[in-house]
């Protein structure tokens, strides 16, 4: 009977051992390898989305030729490693995307993004991706196109200044158009020659061809 109780006492011990031994799984630690250059492209199209306002079909017009990463690369020395070997460590700072722009089967422009390390386009020159993606699309009336209408609708007035922008209307919107919608347009700005008025701001819609707004100061 002594020896049943001892071999009882041994048992449970056995078993208390075996349980205080027994260790919890530790969670496992997954690596998520992200493709940094599939989110630099992403980021461009949705800054060219939000830029123009609507969907934008990047394939065909836009066609990625590069795309870089940018980064800083720094050399240190670990004590526990050998005398001559270096280590090296890289941070992405940045991406640059260089994109030909296409009508048809024709180049008609290029154009340069710059993404920081986190994603975010850096404005580089918006006027020119608006004018290289709508003359793509065919949308654009052309510059000599506007010169001429504009002449047509103010054969008094002496231009100064002609630039493509884009923006909002802020001033006096002709029919069709409201204060505050975003376009582009080319800005003339002159005097009329024989009018009362001098005119200062001119906003002629590049996507209709029509006259979007006009800013008119008296003189007299």
């Amino acid at each position: 009977m002594k020896q049943f109780s001892l071999l009882l006492i041994f048992t449970a011990l056995y078993f208390t051992g075996f349980a205080q031994t027994k260790k919890v799984a530790s969670p496992v630690k997954k690596t998520v390898v992200l493709n940094t250059d599939s989110l630099a492209k992403v980021a461009v199209v949705k800054y060219v989305t939000a830029f123009f306002n609507r969907n934008v079909t990047f394939e065909p017009t836009f066609q990625l030729q590069n795309i870089e990463r940018l980064a800083e690369k720094t050399t240190f020395r670990d004590s526990l490693w050998p005398t001559d070997s270096v280590q090296i460590q890289e941070i992405i700072t940045g991406y640059t995307l260089a994109y030909d722009l296409y009508s048809g089967s024709e180049k008609v422009d290029d154009i340069i993004f710059n993404v920081s390390s986190d994603f975010k386009v850096i404005d580089s020159g918006l006027v020119k991706l608006n004018y290289a993606v709508q003359l793509a699309n065919g949308e654009l009336t052309s510059f000599e196109d506007a010169k001429i209408k504009v002449a047509g609708e103010y054969p008094n007035a002496l231009w100064k200044s002609i630039t493509l922008e884009r923006g909002k209307i802020t001033h006096y919107a002709h029919k069709g158009y409201k204060l505050g919608d975003f376009l582009t347009y080319y800005y003339f700005d002159g005097i009329c020659k024989t009018c009362s008025y001098q005119i200062i701001q001119l906003q002629f819609d590049a996507e209709t061809g029509k006259i979007a707004s006009e800013l008119k100061i008296k003189t007299d």
